[in-house]
């Protein structure tokens, strides 16, 4: 089993979640590191590295095909790459999981491709849709 930390279009209610209905739901979390700033690439944000801001997202556990296909959907290792991260779950329990960050090397700077400036992060993920309320996400994992 492989653990993930998602932020963006592969969190519950978002377009990609379907990638994760197989996935065990461990709950929220947030990047112990504020080295990153998210921007959105129009109807998903990217994590870039190099910020100033933790990100904050859900942690999943996922078998090896699960895991296979977020690498297809991610592009990994061209478009984004896979990193391991600590990430702070829901309890103050340090996490080690993998965070998908978009590569590239923009010393700071937004890439040209970037649709908005660097978004904090619940900004960011308004790009995609409404998140789905805590007690509905609650639910759906205990259905898993």
């Amino acid at each position: 089993m492989n653990t993930v930390f998602v932020y963006g279009s592969l969190k519950q209610g978002f377009s990609n979640d379907h990638l994760m209905a197989e996935a065990k739901y461990l709950g929220d979390g947030t990047t112990q590191s504020s080295d990153y700033h998210l921007v959105s690439l129009g109807s998903y944000p990217a994590a870039l590295k190099h910020g100033r801001h933790p990100i904050v997202g859900e942690l999943y556990q996922v078998d090896d095909n699960t895991f296979h296909h977020l690498d297809l959907l991610e592009e990994h290792p061209d478009f984004y790459c896979r990193e391991w991260v600590a990430i702070e779950d829901s309890n103050g329990e340090k996490v080690a999981a993998w965070l998908y960050i978009l590569v590239a090397d923009f010393d700071g700077e937004i890439p040209s491709f970037a649709s908005q400036q660097p978004l904090f992060w619940s900004e960011a993920l308004q790009v995609a849709q409404k998140p789905l309320r805590h007690e509905e996400r609650k639910r759906k994992s205990n259905a898993r």
